[in-house]
């Protein structure tokens, strides 16, 4: 049993069991591995870099603040405006586990603008990455943007879709060159496409990468 006099007083990182009694020669390899800032085993690593991760798995969206739910820990929940819902007719992956629920922003041809308002989200001044999954009904109409950070960053940016034609993915972002980048035009209408744009603002360079759901 556990009883509250035996509890920790401090920090602890890094447990690790093994089916084995470990040599005094595994065991510094250890300590050598991970006061480099490796794995265990000397493997690479590096720290989450996760900033938002929106899962849209709300039962539903009412306008309320802050109801899109931020599971990164990081707290930058976000609000559903202008009629943004959730459903769960036509996931990305069917089943149990698959991607459960997702945000539908279905405004009758833009003219509502539905969409989320994330409040206090940072001036992301380094290198950063925007990853999703995406269906549109109309890959031809301009600007539908997927994230867009274009008021209160000095370096703006947005993933969309439409505004470098039809069927193309753009990735814009003014602290690299050249400002916009758009891919082939290879999104059709209804379909599930995985998508990412990835900033590298030390090098001042953009990659955009689409996948469908076959892997393609």
């Amino acid at each position: 049993g556990f009883s509250a006099s035996q509890d920790w007083e401090g920090l602890v990182d890094e447990p690790i069991i093994f089916h084995s009694a470990l040599n005094s020669s595994s065991v510094s390899s250890i300590y050598t591995n991970q006061s480099a800032g490796n794995g265990w085993d000397g493997s690479a690593r590096a720290c989450s870099t996760l900033l938002a991760n929106w899962r849209m798995d709300e039962l539903n969206w009412s306008g309320t603040a802050n109801e899109v739910i931020d599971s990164s820990g990081n707290g930058f929940h976000a609000t559903a405006t202008n009629g943004a819902v959730t459903a769960g007719s036509s996931p990305v992956i069917n089943g149990n586990p698959g991607t459960c629920r997702y945000g539908e922003f279905e405004d009758a041809g833009g003219t509502n603008g539905d969409h989320l308002v994330v409040s206090g989200f940072p001036n992301i001044t380094q290198d950063f990455s925007i990853t999703g999954w995406i269906r549109s009904s109309d890959v031809s109409r301009k600007g539908q943007r997927v994230f867009a950070d274009d008021q209160s960053n000095s370096g703006g940016y947005a993933l969309s879709l439409g505004d470098g034609g039809s069927g193309r993915l753009r990735f814009y972002s003014r602290a690299a060159s050249p400002v916009s980048l758009d891919s082939n035009a290879v999104i059709s209408n209804n379909t599930w496409y995985f998508v990412a744009g990835l900033a590298d603002i030390t090098n001042k360079t953009k990659t955009i990468y689409i996948y469908s759901l076959a892997g393609t």
